[in-house]
């Protein structure tokens, strides 16, 4: 058992300075991408135009009277809070895009 704990420690002895060699080399810059922040704030603001759109037809289903019971308060919940989070998207990502040239 010795003789097997006194070659494995060599062994792996033997191993940590080619590790070493491997983590000393620097890693290859990856190119960087020119991000367009114009279609980032379009993309925001239609994804916020329809995460408004959903909490509208949520609303609508609980002033038509489609919805009732317990399914009342989960929707109202979710139109208000689909509703405000759509806008405020679409709101932010306006004044960004009027803020930066």
């Amino acid at each position: 058992m010795d003789e097997q704990n006194k070659e494995l420690m060599e062994s792996q002895q033997d191993e940590l300075p080619e590790q070493a060699e491997v983590l000393d080399e620097e890693p290859e810059e990856a190119p960087v991408k020119k991000q367009n922040p114009q279609l980032s704030y379009t993309l925001r603001i239609i994804i916020g135009g329809y995460i408004a759109y959903l909490g509208w037809e949520l609303a609508s289903g609980i002033f038509e009277g489609t919805v009732v019971g317990k399914e009342l308060i989960i929707c109202g919940i979710a139109a208000a809070v689909f509703a405000i989070c759509g806008v405020g998207l679409v709101v932010w990502s306006l004044w960004l895009m009027m803020k930066k040239p």
